[in-house]
């Protein structure tokens, strides 16, 4: 059985489970599948968040902390110790401090946010403060590492790293020791945010789901470039329920590699969608544990000169690439859309309403197609790096409902199905189109 996007509305009258983005910012009121996040600050006041809680629908109450955490691994008693256990002027790599004073926060604020009648569905945090070699610094930040290694704690620490040569971090072109370094000490900030954040999150509201920024599973085995082509994997499934990260589609200098074939990857909008979409499918088959994807705002185009770009600012894959994370199996995404907050911002440079309505739009359009309760993500291999189309299906009960996306000198798009070969119409004015199959055989899918 194969049906078009015309049939669509027809698969199933069952509700279907809302697709739903939560907001950095305020949307516009008409607005119908996102919905922002209420920020916790170190100034908010626990009994006036619980009554903004208390006027918000189940499963809609969702809380957002900007510097409630933010000095976990600022402490200023964190610091490198001698081998006669006497402090230096140098930051280690041990927050214990920085753990306890953060966990206290978070235990008396959450304790008088419920005990104010505060109700908690969703927590999301941001903190993407670290000790890779990127934060830490290269050969200009020689003196700390050295104070690391002399640390009494570092033995055990060099035990987990395989080496203890931190100057093999501090110059990670040396070899893989900084990749060995960053995922060992992500574990670690992983802990310190359990035992800080999630732990008493967790005790209080047992039911609540959690994420945090850039928190999430990469086997050293899945691990896919980064934005400059950095193969980093991580130990362990991260922290919270579900496993989050950003998937804005930046181009860094990957974009000069060549990944597969003779040609490099490239900065074109399907490069960026490519990358992004082989990021989410080995995080999940390096974990069974949901994820949450960051999203950014539809015009979104980078940080300005010398930052990565993402090419798919303005241009019909952004749609494309939210087709595919909703198919992924993430029925719950995080919109980063900021608006002007500092003096000589202009509006229009950052997210509008015309952005978020699109968004919006987006969202509206997948749950009209995605109906039924039991949905199934079929598609976690790898696509091949000099690949022409990606194509992500998601079991809906009997059928299973496909995004095509080509790339951008593809023009036309053909299945061969159950020994059938047939052409399959892409949408106006896109550079895909949706199909359905019946479960079993695997669709090949072919583009000219």
């Amino acid at each position: 059985m194969l049906l078009t996007a015309a049939l669509l509305t027809t698969l199933c009258a069952a509700a279907a489970p809302d697709i739903h983005a939560y907001s950095w910012s305020p949307v516009p009121d008409e607005v119908r599948h996102i919905t922002p996040m209420l920020w916790v600050r170190r100034d908010s006041k626990p009994a006036e968040l619980a009554a903004q809680t208390a006027a918000r629908p189940e499963g809609r109450r969702v809380l957002f902390s900007w510097d409630l955490h933010r000095d976990l691994l600022e402490h200023p008693d964190d610091v490198c110790r001698t081998a006669d256990d006497q402090p230096t002027t140098q930051r280690g790599v041990w927050p214990e401090h920085g753990v306890k004073a953060v966990r206290a926060r978070f235990e008396q604020f959450f304790a008088e946010f419920k005990a104010a009648g505060g109700q908690l569905d969703l927590f999301v945090l941001d903190f993407e403060g670290g000790y890779s070699n990127w934060s830490i610094g290269g050969a200009d930040k020689a003196d700390r590492y050295r104070a690391i290694a002399a640390d009494p704690r570092f033995e055990e620490l060099a035990i987990r790293l395989g080496f203890n040569d931190l100057m093999t971090v501090a110059n990670y072109t040396s070899g893989r020791n900084y990749l060995r370094w960053n995922a060992v000490l992500g574990a670690n900030v992983d802990k310190a945010l359990e035992e800080a954040v999630f732990a008493p999150i967790r005790r209080l509201f047992p039911a609540a789901r959690a994420c945090n920024y850039g928190s999430y599973a990469m086997t050293e085995r899945n691990a896919v470039p980064d934005i400059n082509g950095h193969m980093q994997y991580t130990l362990g499934q991260g922290v919270g329920t579900h496993q989050s990260s950003d998937f804005y589609c930046g181009l860094g200098q990957v974009g000069d590699k060549t990944l597969a074939g003779t040609r490099p990857l490239g900065r074109s909008p399907f490069a960026g969608m490519l990358r992004s979409l082989n990021q989410l499918r080995a995080m999940q088959r390096s974990s069974a544990r949901p994820i949450m994807p960051w999203v950014a705002w539809p015009r979104y185009a980078g940080d300005g000169p010398g930052a990565p770009v993402v090419p798919i600012a303005g241009t019909p894959y952004y749609r494309e690439l939210v087709l595919h994370l909703a198919l992924a199996g993430c029925d719950t995404m995080l919109l980063w859309n900021p608006h002007p907050w500092a003096a000589g911002q202009k509006p229009e440079d950052l997210s509008m309403p015309d952005d978020e309505r699109l968004l919006d739009g987006i969202l509206a359009d997948l749950n009209r197609r995605i109906t039924g309760p039991r949905r199934t993500p079929v598609s976690t291999a790898a696509v091949a790096w000099d690949a022409r189309y990606v194509a992500t299906g998601l079991r809906l009960d009997d059928k299973i409902l496909w995004r095509v996306t080509l790339d951008g000198e593809a023009r036309k798009l053909s299945m061969r199905w159950l020994g059938n070969q047939m052409a399959i119409p892409l949408e106006p004015d896109t550079p895909g189109a949706w199909c359905i199959t019946s479960p079993g055989a695997e669709p090949d899918f072919k583009v000219e």
